[in-house]
């Protein structure tokens, strides 16, 4: 980000703060939300719900693996060429 960007992403949020509204709110708010292993494990809960054994314990195992991974860049490369 250059000096330049800075200075308008901070006059942004300035205005935003002048118009009533809460950066720090809306930060909070973000990480509230569902994880990416959150979102993983409510998907395959609603895919066994709909279609037993088709195959979700090794699409978990799977994920689980990538979300334990150190590098995920390496992961995304094994599974690119599964």
């Amino acid at each position: 980000m250059t000096p330049e960007q800075a200075r308008d992403l901070a006059r942004q949020k300035l205005a935003a703060v002048a118009r009533g509204e809460d950066p720090s709110a809306e930060r909070h708010a973000a990480r509230a939300g569902m994880t990416v292993a959150e979102i993983c494990d409510w998907y395959l809960e609603q895919a066994r719900a709909a279609r037993p054994g088709a195959g979700a314990d090794q699409v978990s195992a799977k994920i689980a693996e990538l979300l334990n991974a150190n590098d995920v860049a390496d992961s995304a490369l094994s599974i690119a060429a599964e």
